[in-house]
């Protein structure tokens, strides 16, 4: 069994290994914390007053997870993958005994009694960005000391270069200012504790190579921040979500792969990032034929991408555009955050006709469970009664 820790990219890495026959498995991951805060066990209350109807309150987030890391009964790995993983939150820790664990609190609402334990009990946990490093660092090696003897692999981030704009974002906060010198240090730690580490970068650079060099055609989403200008008029600020590469997993699988057989994390020649990545930022323009090829293919990469040119024509309105593909327009938080972003910096009434439609493939939509399809609708219907600030 290959073991993948972490959130998001880790889950996707697995999903990659597994349609290339390997046995891979996936564990969320809360925060370094829970397992360096860890009892070595479930704490009783939590696992007493956490039932099977509260479970998608823990966000994938398992109990076993979070105390454990790879929980116990799983077979023995051959290989352990880790991501760079950002801390979900709310995190709460218990106000005498200190250890920690996520979980959403409208659990409350179905739990009056978990809601008084954890109000007579924990206490909201805070924690400083800047010192995740130590964390992620003290939880590395507490899995190095439980799995003495398994190869360990760990899968960096990209950094944020100056032509991944506009002004590239990550989820783990600290890692905008510092990942310049955190990634060379990071591969001269881990040799220290007996890891590998892989860089993203390269490989990210050989999918340019070998294809597109638009980074809208590797890192569509966008996170939008809509505020008033000096004259009042909405103004959008851009951010690119450079941790949702969808075809970085399939190579990244190949290179996991291959060190399983080999021991070695091994790149292709062209895997060297170029010169220009120091350059600024050129966004692509997309004519309409090309936003109305991507919005009907059904992935949400492609829709993400073709939302994400509407930003780059201001003068324009695309709204109807977009009502019209409301029923090919795959379900995805990341997109309807954009969509959001953009109905507030272009109100118009057609965007309810978007909603109708989209709201039709989002009831029907199961994969993540009841939680997210409750945020997703409520978002939804808040966009098309015109309040898109009302849900998350």
């Amino acid at each position: 069994m290959i073991a993948l820790l972490g959130n998001c990219q880790t889950e996707f890495l697995a999903n990659a290994l597994r349609g290339r026959g390997h046995d891979a498995r996936h564990f969320w991951q809360a925060s370094p914390a829970t397992l360096l805060r860890s009892p070595g066990r479930v704490p009783e209350p939590l696992a007493r007053l956490t039932t099977p109807e509260l479970t998608h309150f823990l966000d994938g987030r398992e109990l076993e997870n979070q105390f454990f890391g790879l929980p116990p009964g799983s077979p023995r790995p051959e290989l352990l993958v880790l991501g760079l993983f950002h801390e979900a939150a709310p995190l709460f820790a218990h106000a005498r005994e200190g250890w920690c664990f996520h979980i959403d609190p409208h659990a409350w609402a179905h739990s009056p009694e978990l809601e008084a334990f954890m109000r007579a009990e924990c206490v909201l946990m805070r924690q400083r960005p800047e010192s995740w490093f130590q964390r992620f660092g003290g939880y590395v090696q507490r899995l190095r000391a439980m799995h003495p003897d398994t190869p360990l692999l760990i899968a960096a981030r990209l950094g944020h270069h100056p032509a991944f704009g506009p002004q590239p974002f990550s989820y783990l906060e600290v890692w905008d200012a510092s990942w310049s010198d955190a990634l060379p240090a990071l591969a001269e730690w881990a040799e220290g504790v007996g890891a590998h580490v892989v860089d993203m970068n390269r490989l990210l650079a050989g999918l340019m190579a070998r294809g597109s060099r638009a980074v809208e055609a590797h890192c569509p989403f966008l996170k939008v921040e809509v505020a008033a200008g000096p004259e009042g008029a909405p103004r959008a600020a851009l951010r690119r979500d450079v941790e949702h590469v969808a075809d970085m997993w399939p190579r990244l699988a190949d290179v996991v792969a291959e060190f399983l057989r080999t021991g070695r994390v091994a790149y292709a020649p062209e895997e060297t990032p170029p010169g220009w990545w120091a350059g600024p930022y050129r966004p692509e323009r997309l004519d309409d034929a090309e936003r109305i090829r991507l919005l009907r293919t059904g992935s949400n990469y492609d829709a993400a991408r073709a939302v994400a040119s509407f930003f780059q024509e201001p003068e324009r309105d695309f709204t109807p555009l977009l009502a019209a593909h409301g029923l090919t327009v795959p379900v995805c938080h990341n997109l309807l955050h954009m969509i959001r972003g953009y109905a507030r910096l272009r109100p118009d009434p057609a965007i309810a006709d978007w909603c109708a439609a989209h709201r039709v493939r989002a009831l029907a939509f199961s994969d993540n469970g009841p939680a997210y399809a409750a945020r997703y609708v409520a978002a939804l219907d808040a966009l098309a009664a015109g309040t898109p600030d009302a849900a998350a």
